[in-house]
């Protein structure tokens, strides 16, 4: 049970952007895959480690100076290596929501570097 076992998620993709405006768009996620798992096995309060294709196609997403919208999830952004105005790092932050908040207490933090 994750509200009681606590999970480690890691993953690794490309996203690729399609502005239709200067402040959103949609985005795609490919050679996605995500690893994850339960923190602490105590009796029943745990789940088994997993891996598996992460894609998505057609994620609307938003921005403004502070924060990102992806997928319905808003992050707080600070951008990094600023060059010719284009935002080369990026790291985002936000309290979990998913799951209607029954575990408020999940933070994903996000770190993405345009090649």
């Amino acid at each position: 049970m994750l509200s009681q076992s606590g999970q480690f998620s890691g993953g690794t993709g490309i996203i690729t952007f399609t502005p239709t405006s200067t402040t959103g768009g949609t985005a795609s996620l490919t050679n996605a895959t995500v690893i994850e798992g339960g923190v602490v096995r105590i009796g029943t309060a745990a789940f088994n480690w997993s891996q598996k294709s992460n894609n998505k196609s057609n994620i609307p997403y938003s921005f403004t100076a502070t924060t990102f919208t992806f997928g319905g999830q808003v992050y707080q952004m600070s951008c990094g290596n600023i060059v010719n105005g284009v935002c080369r790092s990026v790291f985002l932050v936000h309290r979990d929501s998913a799951n209607n908040n029954t575990n408020p207490n999940c933070v994903n933090a996000i770190s993405a570097v345009k090649q």
